[in-house]
């Protein structure tokens, strides 16, 4: 699913539940190009040496800013970037699923080799009994 599918998907989704969120989707001056535009822009502005990653919750977040403000525009002068999605399974997402621990297995102990010990001048205390 591309970046342009998956808010179109999701914005629709709200314009359905939403009539105040539908009038400002389906405004003529508003475009998923500027709106796309406007979320890559936001995203160079988080990078750090050129790089973000930014969770799916937040890209739908400026979407929606995007179509939410009148006056929210992108510039002109956006440099492409590459949008890579997170890859989907077909399960359904599990929230607050417990992580497994990894516990190391233990090692087996080194056996050390016993010193051979000098016991000719210690007295036996049980030797005469």
């Amino acid at each position: 699913m591309t970046l342009q599918e998956y808010l179109e998907t999701k914005l629709g989704e709200m314009a359905n539940q939403d009539p105040n969120f539908r009038e400002r989707y389906e405004d003529k001056k508003k475009s998923m190009t500027n709106c796309l535009c406007y979320v890559t822009q936001q995203a160079r502005k988080q990078a750090i040496k050129g790089c973000a990653a930014i969770s799916d919750e937040d890209v739908l977040q400026m979407a929606v800013h995007y179509y939410q403000e009148k006056d929210v525009n992108p510039t002109k002068d956006t440099p492409k970037a590459k949008v890579v999605a997170a890859p989907k399974t077909d399960e359904a997402p599990k929230e607050d699923k417990p992580q497994p621990v990894l516990i190391p297995k233990p090692q087996p102990k080194k056996t050390k080799k016993a010193k051979k010990v000098d016991n000719s001048l210690q007295l036996d205390l049980f030797g005469g009994m």
